[in-house]
């Protein structure tokens, strides 16, 4: 009996046992499946934020590239800018005054003024201007302002081409002044080639000189704008009053008085001019006649009958 009654409770053991690991096994496996299938939904989603970034930041990078390529090729242009300036105003003294002062806050100066004065009524002002290129269009804008605008011009030069082909061939020329140095070192030249060498080092160093100085000017005038401002002052003309009548009585007594003494003063002119003629006429009139009755006594003589 003790040995019938063993070995059945072995038998639920082991069933008990196995039951256990089938159950564990399908839990297992479903949490792999489980995972599977989040992994699958989450692969989609990350790779298409993967590629949103990367496009991203592929267009950031090519916008913020062609800005600076944009601006590059904006800070390297050079263009000189002239622009000139006709005003009416009331007083040319306190329009100048003011754009001087206004001038000396925007890093400028004041290059040339002139003066003039019209017929004693209109009285004119010619302020030439030297500012940063950046501050032209503002003081336009604030100069037109101090009064009527009667002509504005802006003249705008681009040298770009011309100031890199300059550059261009500066570069060259220093090249070429190295070049022209290193052979003047060398101990196997002979003098004649020497003196050549040397001829043509001071031709290269002429030329650098040359467009070195092209090069500042055309700096000086990319950094720096000129503007010519005209000022032009109407001053009113008085009005005239009507003297009384003694005072136009006696004006008029004094014109006709001195037209008088202005005949007078030209028949004397005239007597003098034709004093030195009188003498050579009279001989002339005097000979005449005495020929005249010479030839009339002739005359007379052969027509009478002996």
């Amino acid at each position: 009996m003790g040995a019938l009654d063993a070995r059945p409770s072995r038998t639920r053991a082991g069933r008990t046992f196995g039951g256990a690991s089938v159950r564990w096994g399908a839990w297992i496996l479903l949490g792999a499946f489980a995972l599977g299938a989040c992994a699958e939904q989450g692969a989609p989603g990350a790779a298409a934020r993967a590629v949103a970034d990367s496009s991203s930041s592929a267009s950031a990078a090519q916008t913020s590239s062609s800005q600076a390529t944009s601006e590059a090729q904006q800070l390297a242009r050079k263009q000189i800018q002239d622009a000139r300036l006709r005003l009416r105003v009331d007083s040319c003294e306190a329009a100048r005054r003011a754009i001087e002062d206004d001038v000396a806050s925007r890093s400028g100066f004041v290059s040339d003024v002139d003066l003039d004065h019209v017929d004693g009524l209109t009285a004119q002002t010619v302020i030439v201007l030297r500012m940063p290129a950046r501050e032209l269009a503002g003081a336009l804008r604030h100069y037109a302002a101090l009064g009527t605008v009667l002509r504005e011009e802006l003249d705008t030069r681009d040298i770009t081409d011309e100031f890199y082909d300059v550059e261009a061939r500066l570069m060259g020329a220093r090249k070429l002044e190295a070049r022209l140095l290193e052979m003047l070192t060398s101990d196997t030249r002979a003098l004649s080639e020497v003196l050549k060498v040397e001829n043509e080092l001071a031709r290269v160093r002429e030329t650098i000189e040359r467009y070195e100085g092209k090069l500042r000017l055309w700096e000086s005038l990319v950094a720096l704008s000129t503007l010519t401002i005209e000022l032009v002052e109407t001053a009113v003309a008085p009005v005239a009053e009507t003297p009384p009548l003694t005072a136009r009585l006696g004006h008029t007594f004094d014109r006709s008085w001195s037209a008088l003494l202005a005949v007078g003063e030209a028949l004397v002119h005239l007597l003098v001019a034709v004093s030195p003629w009188i003498l050579p006429a009279a001989f002339l009139a005097w000979s005449s006649v005495l020929v005249s009755r010479r030839m009339n006594r002739r005359r007379s003589n052969s027509a009478t009958p002996a």
